[in-house]
């Protein structure tokens, strides 16, 4: 049995360089987003592929959100407006906390990390509403 793939409205290039985008242009002016746009696009490409799972998903976006972030950093670093030494000592933190998250999705149960990424995604954009 062949399974045959669902018809794209668009061709996958032009959405992933038109997703690339939104979620460099969001994340860059935000600060923060582009992972958000980017596991929304990828789970809705990768929904009926049974080639990808959504922890495969979950690791994209991580990369993709680590090459926004690096982006943005020489941005910044390049205008003047960063100090490494004013983010060091979250930085350190930051990227053990991403070490002990990527292998806590090779261990856990995905439902559970789609749950605590909407309710971070909630917790977040009301915060900024608020303040």
């Amino acid at each position: 049995m062949t399974s045959v793939a669902p018809k794209r409205r668009f061709p996958l290039p032009l959405t992933f360089a038109f997703a690339g985008a939104a979620a460099g242009i969001i994340n860059g002016m935000l600060g923060t987003g582009g992972g958000i746009i980017t596991f929304f696009i990828l789970t809705k490409i990768y929904a009926a592929d049974s080639e990808y799972s959504t922890k495969d998903v979950f690791a994209m976006t991580y990369l993709s959100t680590a090459l926004m972030s690096v982006a943005s950093v020489l941005f910044y670093l390049g205008r003047g407006t960063f100090s490494l030494p004013d983010a060091a000592p979250y930085m350190l933190p930051a990227v053990a906390g991403g070490a002990v998250g990527a292998f806590l999705l090779d261990k856990a149960d995905v439902r559970i990390f789609k749950k605590l990424f909407a309710i971070l995604v909630i917790w977040a954009g009301l915060s900024m509403m608020i303040k």
